[in-house]
């Protein structure tokens, strides 16, 4: 007998317990926006719950909305743009099913750890979670440096590489190296994909 009243209360804990925890949710509506530092809009930012898989991207007014089923706590929103630095943002989730983050600004990447790239090997990761050293030039650099060829453009503009020419002769030719551990079996040597396509040196 009372094995049959323990099997019922359990049986019924079952029934009531999706009934509590389901009225212990609510759902909420989150809104916000994401601006430079410019005041300009950002769209296509994201904008997700940490430890959570709730999110959305801002629309072209840099303006974002998506519906999430919490219970009332205190949450950490995560903000994140290329070429900007991610942005926490803390909000309080309680009785009002409405949510305004406002105006969230993010600041620019100045040492561009947040940029994607793009690898043949493992896909695109951010700068930050390369295991290798990245460099960029931007083309204006390029253009006001009055040099003839390309390899002579980038001398001095990339760190951990070295550009020299040659010989005495203007239309000699330019070697690179990068600097780093030697190995016996490696060479200095940079290599030269364009378009997808491995350049033999």
């Amino acid at each position: 007998m009372e094995l049959r009243k323990l099997l019922a209360s359990i049986l019924l804990f079952l029934l009531i317990a999706p009934g509590i925890f389901a009225q212990s949710s609510k759902t909420y509506t989150i809104t916000g926006s994401v601006i430079a530092e410019t005041g300009e809009p950002l769209p296509g930012a994201n904008i997700n719950i940490i430890n959570t898989v709730l999110g959305t991207s801002t629309n072209a007014d840099g303006e974002f909305e998506f519906s999430a089923t919490l219970r009332p706590d205190e949450y950490r929103f995560r903000v994140t743009f290329i070429g900007y630095s991610p942005t926490l943002v803390t909000a309080t989730l309680g009785d009002d099913p409405n949510v305004d983050l406002g105006s969230i600004e993010l600041q620019p990447d100045i040492i561009g750890s947040e940029e994607i790239v793009v690898t043949g090997t493992t896909g695109a990761v951010s700068k930050q979670q390369l295991g290798n050293s990245i460099s960029s030039v931007n083309v204006d650099a390029i253009q006001s440096s009055g040099a003839s060829q390309i390899d002579q453009a980038i001398s001095g503009k990339v760190a951990g590489a070295l550009v020299q020419q040659n010989s005495g002769d203007p239309a000699g030719g330019i070697s690179i190296r990068l600097r780093g551990p030697s190995s016996l079996l490696g060479s200095a040597d940079p290599l030269y994909i364009v378009d997808g396509v491995i350049v033999n040196n």
